[in-house]
């Protein structure tokens, strides 16, 4: 017989809870929990919109006290919407085995900041903005045409900021944009039917940014 692996059985729960305290309306979904033993537990948590370092914390008490039982070590990852599990979540909060928490994204003072700071581009056309979302490269991406070249801007949390020149190309009825010099990877941006830009390589999407 093969031997029987350690790790207890993977639960895939959807389940809905309801707001997690009385002065927020945010709501979030278990996708899935891992155990091992009494030694670890996993879990990947949906939240309905983003909230706060202390509302986090909150939560994460309350997640630990309705498991039932005492684990060793908790890992919790939480995505927003939309967001791929397994890709890197939006937060964490680790017991480990003191609570740590994380936020890996934008907050919601960091995203209001950016996109309050943007404005047009000098002497360009903006072809779209996007809220990039990606745990530790959150940016406001600006895509635009000046002097008869195309752009992308990314705006970061700290302040800093890049700016590649694109080449792009038509494919089909779809426009890809794809920064100019060495592209060892095949990766290229194009703009989705609702208005969304996916970054993409020779495998599928690999990130989309909404639109703004």
């Amino acid at each position: 017989m093969k031997k029987v692996t350690q790790i207890l059985w993977l639960t895939f729960l959807f389940i809905s809870a309801n707001a997690f305290c009385q002065e927020s309306s945010i709501t979030y979904t278990i996708i899935q929990k891992e155990t091992l033993h009494n030694i670890k537990c996993s879990i990947d948590i949906r939240l309905s919109d983003k909230i706060s370092e202390g509302e986090l914390k909150r939560l994460a008490l309350k997640i630990k006290a309705d498991l039932g039982q005492e684990f060793e070590r908790i890992f919790i990852v939480y995505y927003l919407p939309n967001m791929e599990v397994g890709a890197g979540g939006w937060a964490t909060t680790h017991f480990n085995p003191t609570l740590e928490v994380s936020i890996n994204g934008l907050t919601k003072a960091e995203e209001t900041k950016l996109i309050q700071g943007s404005g047009g581009v000098d002497g360009g056309d903006i072809i779209g903005r996007w809220l990039n979302e990606s745990p530790f490269m959150g940016s406001l991406m600006t895509l635009y045409r000046k002097n008869g070249a195309v752009y992308l801007e990314n705006k970061f949390k700290d302040g800093s900021e890049s700016v590649d020149e694109m080449k792009v190309e038509k494919v089909g009825n779809e426009s890809r944009y794809t920064v100019k010099g060495d592209n060892p990877f095949g990766e290229y941006y194009r703009i989705n039917a609702k208005g969304d830009i996916e970054m993409c390589d020779k495998e599928g999407v690999l990130f989309t940014a909404k639109k703004k």
